[in-house]
Protein backbone atom coordinates (compact mmCIF):
# COMPACT_ATOMS: atom_id res chain seq x y z
CA UNK A 1 0.00 0.00 0.00
CA UNK A 2 1.41 3.50 -1.14
CA UNK A 3 1.38 6.49 -0.02
CA UNK A 4 -1.33 8.28 -1.63
CA UNK A 5 -3.66 4.99 -0.54
CA UNK A 6 -4.20 6.61 2.38
CA UNK A 7 -6.48 9.74 1.77
CA UNK A 8 -8.19 11.84 4.26
CA UNK A 9 -11.86 12.10 3.23
CA UNK A 10 -12.94 15.63 1.54
CA UNK A 11 -13.86 17.71 4.91
CA UNK A 12 -12.24 15.19 7.59
CA UNK A 13 -9.02 17.80 8.22
CA UNK A 14 -11.30 20.93 8.34
CA UNK A 15 -10.11 24.12 10.49
CA UNK A 16 -13.89 24.92 11.78
CA UNK A 17 -11.95 27.85 14.57
CA UNK A 18 -14.84 30.95 14.32
CA UNK A 19 -16.03 29.24 11.34
CA UNK A 20 -20.14 30.89 11.26
CA UNK A 21 -22.70 28.35 11.43
CA UNK A 22 -26.48 29.76 11.61
CA UNK A 23 -29.35 27.01 12.24
CA UNK A 24 -32.99 27.87 11.23
CA UNK A 25 -34.89 25.43 13.34
CA UNK A 26 -38.18 25.23 15.61
CA UNK A 27 -37.71 22.74 17.38
CA UNK A 28 -35.64 23.62 20.62
CA UNK A 29 -34.60 20.30 21.11
CA UNK A 30 -33.01 19.73 17.79
CA UNK A 31 -31.21 22.65 16.97
CA UNK A 32 -29.83 22.29 20.93
CA UNK A 33 -28.78 18.87 19.54
CA UNK A 34 -26.93 20.13 16.47
CA UNK A 35 -25.83 23.53 17.73
CA UNK A 36 -24.09 21.65 20.59
CA UNK A 37 -22.58 19.32 18.33
CA UNK A 38 -21.25 22.20 16.00
CA UNK A 39 -19.60 23.94 18.65
CA UNK A 40 -18.32 20.68 20.06
CA UNK A 41 -16.59 20.62 16.89
CA UNK A 42 -15.23 24.31 16.91
CA UNK A 43 -17.96 26.46 15.09
CA UNK A 44 -19.49 29.23 16.36
CA UNK A 45 -23.13 28.39 16.12
CA UNK A 46 -26.26 31.04 15.92
CA UNK A 47 -29.88 30.14 16.45
CA UNK A 48 -33.20 31.10 14.88
CA UNK A 49 -36.49 29.61 15.71
CA UNK A 50 -38.61 30.51 12.96
CA UNK A 51 -37.95 31.95 9.48
CA UNK A 52 -38.32 35.60 9.89
CA UNK A 53 -35.90 35.79 12.92
CA UNK A 54 -33.38 33.78 11.08
CA UNK A 55 -33.25 35.62 7.51
CA UNK A 56 -32.59 38.59 10.06
CA UNK A 57 -30.18 37.03 12.01
CA UNK A 58 -28.53 36.19 8.63
CA UNK A 59 -28.34 39.36 7.68
CA UNK A 60 -26.78 40.76 11.09
CA UNK A 61 -24.14 37.49 11.53
CA UNK A 62 -23.24 36.84 8.15
CA UNK A 63 -22.84 32.90 8.29
CA UNK A 64 -21.12 30.59 5.84
CA UNK A 65 -23.45 28.06 6.33
CA UNK A 66 -27.35 28.03 7.20
CA UNK A 67 -28.76 24.55 8.30
CA UNK A 68 -32.32 25.24 7.28
CA UNK A 69 -35.69 23.72 7.98
CA UNK A 70 -38.55 24.24 5.72
CA UNK A 71 -41.58 24.27 7.66
CA UNK A 72 -40.82 26.78 9.90
CA UNK A 73 -43.43 29.64 11.77
CA UNK A 74 -43.80 33.11 10.57
CA UNK A 75 -41.99 32.26 7.02
CA UNK A 76 -40.89 28.56 5.59
CA UNK A 77 -38.01 27.85 4.74
CA UNK A 78 -38.29 27.96 1.08
CA UNK A 79 -38.62 32.50 0.93
CA UNK A 80 -35.67 32.18 3.29
CA UNK A 81 -33.73 30.02 0.91
CA UNK A 82 -34.88 32.32 -1.99
CA UNK A 83 -33.70 35.40 -0.13
CA UNK A 84 -30.98 34.02 0.57
CA UNK A 85 -29.48 32.62 -2.80
CA UNK A 86 -31.77 35.54 -4.95
CA UNK A 87 -29.13 38.50 -3.10
CA UNK A 88 -26.10 38.67 -4.57
CA UNK A 89 -23.81 39.39 -1.59
CA UNK A 90 -25.28 36.39 -0.21
CA UNK A 91 -25.79 33.96 -3.19
CA UNK A 92 -22.85 31.88 -2.48
CA UNK A 93 -23.63 30.76 1.75
CA UNK A 94 -23.98 27.16 1.87
CA UNK A 95 -27.43 26.43 2.66
CA UNK A 96 -27.99 22.72 3.51
CA UNK A 97 -31.87 22.00 3.84
CA UNK A 98 -32.25 20.08 7.36
CA UNK A 99 -35.12 19.01 7.33
CA UNK A 100 -37.76 15.66 7.24
CA UNK A 101 -39.77 16.76 4.75
CA UNK A 102 -38.71 13.93 1.93
CA UNK A 103 -41.42 14.80 -1.20
CA UNK A 104 -40.14 14.51 -4.30
CA UNK A 105 -41.28 17.90 -5.09
CA UNK A 106 -39.86 19.56 -1.93
CA UNK A 107 -36.16 18.13 -3.01
CA UNK A 108 -36.79 19.55 -6.74
CA UNK A 109 -37.86 22.94 -5.30
CA UNK A 110 -35.25 22.88 -2.65
CA UNK A 111 -32.53 22.37 -5.33
CA UNK A 112 -34.41 25.35 -7.84
CA UNK A 113 -34.00 27.64 -5.36
CA UNK A 114 -30.33 27.06 -4.99
CA UNK A 115 -29.96 24.65 -1.73
CA UNK A 116 -26.24 23.18 -1.57
CA UNK A 117 -27.57 20.13 -0.02
CA UNK A 118 -30.75 18.25 1.25
CA UNK A 119 -30.42 16.19 4.45
CA UNK A 120 -33.01 14.23 6.11
CA UNK A 121 -33.11 14.71 9.74
CA UNK A 122 -34.29 11.32 10.71
CA UNK A 123 -31.25 10.04 8.58
CA UNK A 124 -28.35 11.83 9.97
CA UNK A 125 -27.00 11.98 13.35
CA UNK A 126 -25.50 14.97 14.52
CA UNK A 127 -21.63 13.40 14.04
CA UNK A 128 -22.97 13.00 10.19
CA UNK A 129 -24.54 16.41 10.03
CA UNK A 130 -21.34 18.45 11.06
CA UNK A 131 -19.83 15.80 8.80
CA UNK A 132 -21.91 16.96 6.10
CA UNK A 133 -21.09 20.85 6.99
CA UNK A 134 -17.32 20.18 6.63
CA UNK A 135 -17.47 19.11 3.16
CA UNK A 136 -18.43 22.27 2.03
CA UNK A 137 -16.16 24.13 3.58
CA UNK A 138 -12.90 22.62 1.38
Amino acid sequence: MGRNDIKPKKGENVDTTKTKILIIEDDFYIHDLYKRQLEKEGFEVRVAEDGQKGFSLFQDFKPKVVLLDLMLPAQSGFDVLRSIKENEDTKSTVVLLLTNVTQDESIKEGFKLGADGYLVKSAYTPAQVVSEVKTFLV
